[in-house]
């Protein structure tokens, strides 16, 4: 029987959250026309979604940092360094409606935490 343990689910977590902070920040960075997409839904809405889901692997990877404010400024500081690495590109370009989209995907995610600590509590 496979026992998981704190340790085992600390590294998952971490390791998730550094694997897909690459893929994100590769995908920002390919040029579009090599992307292969079926329908691209909104991108503010795509920006927020990633931002939500890299939100909650930094909070599960690093659990002994409680401070909500130093995860979102670090989270925060990734998609200002996104923005900026694509402004160097020749077919990208930095917006700052998708920093302000990255920021709402963190911000819903801490609401829905609180929403959920106070539900189940």
């Amino acid at each position: 029987m496979l026992t998981i343990t704190a340790a085992n689910k600390l590294l998952f977590y971490r390791i998730s959250f550094f694997s897909v902070s690459i893929v994100i920040l590769f995908l920002t960075l390919i040029n579009p026309s090599h992307l292969v997409m079926l329908q691209s839904f909104n991108d503010k809405l795509e920006h927020a979604s990633a931002f939500f889901v890299l939100t909650l692997l930094a909070n599960k990877s690093f659990v002994e940092d409680e401070q909500v404010l130093i995860k979102t400024i670090a989270l925060l500081a990734f998609g200002l360094f996104i923005e900026w690495a694509q402004s160097l590109t020749l077919y990208r370009d930095a917006e700052w409606l998708d920093v302000a989209a990255d920021l709402t995907g963190i911000i819903v995610y801490w609401i829905t935490i609180k929403l959920l600590s106070l539900r189940f509590s």
